[in-house]
């Protein structure tokens, strides 16, 4: 089993190597939310593509159904999704390559083109040592990225997990 920076290693290889019809980020309507979709807005961009962000408030199964509908597309869940792969999966039929970057509680994905990169998944508490923001700076690290204003985002995000910096928190300091 892949460690949690392996993992964003080898998301970032795939993601490098797809081109996708269209670009979706989804991302939770909290501060951590926020600038999760801002970190990864920005690493998208830096790829040479464009994103339509999509604000949520909680991953809605028909929110989830209209969202994996297309085909071909590059689709992105930032600090929100992941106790929802196996339905994000469902609906996907893999037709879209989707990356969930979250730190919440959370499920295996059970298809390919549906990766859950969340640091629970390899035993870290993402409550305590991870917030969507500082995952998504860590993947955008991951696609070789080095913005200092990303980790300014990182920072502001990981506010939302209690006491000192800890973990991926710690690292975006």
């Amino acid at each position: 089993m892949l460690s949690f920076k392996e993992q964003l290693v080898e998301a970032a290889r795939r993601l490098s190597s797809y081109e996708p019809k269209w670009v979706k980020i989804i991302f939770h309507d909290d501060a951590d939310g926020v600038t999760a979709a801002s970190i990864t807005y920005k690493a998208i961009q830096h790829l040479g593509l464009e994103a339509e962000l999509i604000c949520l408030e909680k991953a809605f199964p028909e929110a989830l159904e209209l969202i994996q509908a297309g085909e071909g597309g590059l689709i992105l869940y930032v600090d929100i999704g992941s106790a929802h792969a196996e339905l994000i999966a469902r609906l996907n039929e893999d037709r879209n390559l989707t990356l969930i970057l979250d730190h919440h509680d959370a499920v295996p994905s059970p298809s390919h083109l549906v990766l859950n990169l969340n640091p629970e998944l390899h035993g870290v508490s993402g409550e305590t040592y991870a917030s969507g923001a500082t995952v998504c700076y860590a993947f955008s690290k991951a696609l070789g990225i080095a913005d200092p204003q990303l980790a300014v985002l990182a920072v502001i995000g990981s506010t939302e997990v209690p006491g000192e910096p800890k973990g991926l928190n710690e690292e975006a300091l």
